[in-house]
């Protein structure tokens, strides 16, 4: 990387090739791509909440997890202005909780 010029004329001496045409071949090819990236960003970004979020906690209400539960709740609702539900599916050690999030539908974005 660091001989990357001096190897850049090597090469287009032993090719025949004029090495400001290899040059310039490689600066268009790094700013084609460059620039297609930069394009594509834009429309692949995409407001995440979009809806609001449940999460899903497996112990029951008002322990230590659920109180941490709440409170990390009320800082991601400040970060992303959207709402933050917590629900409490408590039994089977934990089983019914991760039951409900496999269950639930496609369109909604439970966290456990």
């Amino acid at each position: 990387m660091i001989y990357w010029r001096s190897e850049s004329k090597r090469l287009a001496r032993e090719r025949g090739q004029d090495a400001m045409n290899h040059q310039r071949f490689l600066f268009a090819t790094v700013t084609a791509v460059s620039l297609g990236s930069i394009s594509i960003g834009p429309l692949a970004a995409q407001p995440y909440p979009n809806r609001t979020v449940t999460i899903v906690n497996p112990l029951p209400a008002g322990g230590a997890t659920d109180v941490i539960c709440r409170i990390i709740a009320a800082k991601l609702q400040a970060m992303f202005g959207q709402s933050f539900i917590i629900e409490n599916r408590t039994g089977a050690a934990g089983s019914i909780a991760v039951e409900s999030v496999a269950r639930a539908a496609c369109d909604t974005a439970p966290v456990w």
